[in-house]
């Protein structure tokens, strides 16, 4: 299997450039197919191959763009499986071609020996990730999470950042310096600038509240540098699929119980070691890229071949 990875379109602080697919998949496994990951891949013609599986990470926030490379069937049947991290458009976008091409994987893969642990912490919280408006709830919390010692990581120009446009591995020794790690599985569209009208898929089902759902890959990265991760509580809550509730995470439901919450960990801290012990070794033995190669990778291939005998 011939991997493809191109990233010039990619996210400054995407996964892709640590993951190492080839590592755990031979080229002679099956050197007629391709895999493809990262956004570039997904306009690419790899029609001389005779399998061709692509791992999509950018739903179902390109639809809500509307992004062309999207909104085309054409680039959709380029491939012959499509892996995918929404459930939600999988099942909309299967439905509407009226086939199996996607396939739901949910998570993203982790390479276990790139993050920093500390047993020392900077700071009492951290937030990395984009500022998408300021009518958003995320707005509001950082002028909570401001009131504390933190650190905020942004790469979208937003004033209170502390931590701008750094370096992914600059970016990860923070998070593990951090007790606590704010998480919104979701995206916030602009009002009157994106296309919510997508009456089909469930990811927009609360366009009244201009909430999307979209997992991030920042909830593995956050528990395998050790931080303790607060989720908002939302619609859809895609972290259920892959971890629990005060087992391995803390929900927070409001921007008050977001306050409420930190400070009690913050006075209490070693009680909550426990969580942090028990994401760190879930996403270490079960969401690597090893597993994400075996399980997921080659088993799509295996379904091709299968289909085509």
């Amino acid at each position: 299997m011939i991997i493809y990875k191109d990233m010039t379109k990619d996210y400054a602080d995407g996964p892709w450039k640590y993951i190492d697919f080839q590592k755990y998949i031979p080229k002679d496994l099956q050197p007629d197919c391709i895999f493809g990951c990262c956004i570039s891949s997904r306009v690419k013609d790899f029609s001389d191959f005779k399998y061709k599986i692509l791992l999509e990470n950018e739903e179902p926030n390109a639809y809500f763009i509307n992004h062309p490379d999207y909104i085309d069937e054409t680039n959709e049947k380029k491939w012959d499986k499509i892996i995918t991290l929404c459930p939600y458009t999988t099942k909309w976008i299967n439905n509407k071609y009226k086939n199996n091409r996607r396939i739901y994987a949910g998570w993203y893969p982790i390479e276990p020996d790139i993050y920093p642990i500390n047993t020392t912490y900077d700071y009492d919280v951290c937030y990395a990730g984009s500022m998408p408006n300021a009518q958003c709830e995320l707005h509001k919390t950082i002028d909570i999470i401001s009131q504390y010692k933190y650190a905020y990581i942004n790469f979208t120009g937003d004033g209170r950042s502390n931590f701008k446009n750094i370096t992914s591995e600059k970016k990860l020794e923070i998070i593990s310096k951090s007790k606590i790690t704010i998480a919104y599985n979701l995206l916030f569209p602009t009002r009157g600038s994106h296309n919510l009208n997508y009456p089909d898929n469930e990811a927009f089902s609360h366009n009244d509240e201009f909430v999307v759902p979209q997992y991030k890959w920042r909830i593995a990265e956050s528990m395998m540098c050790k931080s303790l991760i607060l989720v908002r509580k939302d619609y859809w809550n895609l972290i259920e699929n892959f971890y629990k509730p005060d087992e391995d995470f803390i929900y927070f439901s409001s921007l008050k119980d977001l306050k409420l919450k930190m400070d009690n960990i913050l006075s209490n801290f070693d009680n909550y070691k426990h969580i942090i012990e028990s994401a760190y070794n879930k996403t270490k033995n079960l969401y690597n890229t090893e597993r994400f190669c075996k399980d997921i990778i080659i088993n799509t291939l295996n379904i091709l071949k299968e289909d085509n005998k």
